[in-house]
């Protein structure tokens, strides 16, 4: 697409009104030149989604195809090297459709890599409430453990007299649910939406922190899910509860994003959710290791880690809590592993 600059645009010469030249205090400064180049703007780079197993799962993709360009482009700059640069593909790393509605899962799959992601969940077939964070989805436990860790080292760097070694913790008006940078947003597409393009809710660090929202394990179970933005209980940007099958937006306005409440309703039932790795070394580590969503991947691990979602998703299916998308696709196996489970307990 380009823009051409018409050809009166390209004189240099001012014609006063009558032969004798106006006095300088009366002269009209001459107008700035445009360039000869045409401009051209150049077209949003749609991602390629990759990490599905075979096109019957991509046919379960939460995100729409349409709506990956717009969210690509929004992601910002970072500080930290490892993911300054942005892949041109996405790697999935979670769909509920084809892992099941497992939080347990989620978090798994979730926590497996470190580095920027995008989660997105939709409420039936028609709103999607979804976030970008440049920090991982990390459980309870680890971030307890980096916290120790860093403790000991900035503890470590003050004794040796290395004042500029020390790491600066989490930030002062961050509450201690809470974790993840300012470097986060989140979105929301409706099939109404022009072009599925999304609109884009960034982060207002100086209301608070409160980006991101992880319990694995807490003693009061409706505390235990997943989340973004806002000051629970009475305000919350998105969250979704620990079946993964009810979510809410709690608050007329969220205080970390300032968005609107992201559905008609405070709660509401979700159909679907989905996490991709974003950053380019984890998207080349995962295409390496040859990771796709059914858990197959080129090694051993790849086969352990599928027989253990064959075996969670048969579980579920037997206790009646969660169903899947159809047998064919769920006892989809390699020759060799088809005694695995016995063949999905067919």
């Amino acid at each position: 697409m380009g823009a051409k600059h018409s050809s009166h645009h390209n004189s240099a010469h001012v014609h006063p009104s009558s032969d004798k030249a106006a006095p300088p205090h009366e002269q009209q400064p001459l107008e700035p030149q445009p360039s000869h180049e045409e401009i051209h703007y150049e077209p949003l780079l749609t991602p390629a989604l990759l990490g599905f197993a075979s096109d019957v799962d991509k046919k379960f993709r939460v995100i729409p195809e349409q709506a990956t360009a717009a969210i690509h482009a929004a992601i910002p700059p970072s500080s930290n090297p490892s993911t300054m640069k942005h892949h041109d593909s996405w790697f999935l790393l979670y769909n509920s459709h084809i892992h099941g509605a497992s939080f347990h899962r989620l978090v798994q799959l979730s926590d497996w890599y470190p580095g920027d992601s995008s989660t997105r969940c939709y409420e039936g077939d028609l709103l999607l409430k979804r976030g970008y964070n440049e920090a991982s989805w990390t459980t309870v436990a680890q971030r307890e453990k980096d916290a120790k860790s860093m403790a000991a080292s900035n503890a470590r760097a003050k004794r040796n007299g290395m004042a500029d070694q020390v790491q600066g913790g989490r930030p002062t008006n961050q509450a201690g649910t809470f974790f993840g940078n300012e470097r986060s947003f989140l979105f929301r597409c409706s099939e109404g939406d022009e072009g599925g393009a999304p609109t884009i809710f960034h982060s207002r660090p100086d209301v608070n922190a409160n980006f991101m929202y992880l319990f694995d394990a807490h003693p009061d179970e409706d505390r235990v899910g997943i989340g973004m933005g806002g000051v629970p209980p009475s305000q919350f940007g998105w969250f979704l509860n620990r079946w993964l099958e009810e979510g809410a937006c709690r608050g007329a306005r969220c205080s970390t994003f300032h968005n609107p409440m992201l559905s008609a309703t405070a709660t509401w039932a979700v159909g679907g959710v989905e996490v991709y790795a974003i950053g380019a070394d984890a998207v080349e580590e995962l295409k390496t290791k040859e990771v796709f969503a059914d858990g197959k991947t080129s090694g051993d691990t790849g086969a352990s880690i599928r027989k253990g979602r064959t075996a969670d998703k048969v579980i579920l299916e037997l206790n009646d809590t969660h169903h899947f998308y159809g047998d064919e696709a769920r006892c989809r196996e390699d020759d060799e592993d088809e005694s695995d489970v016995n063949r999905c307990l067919a």
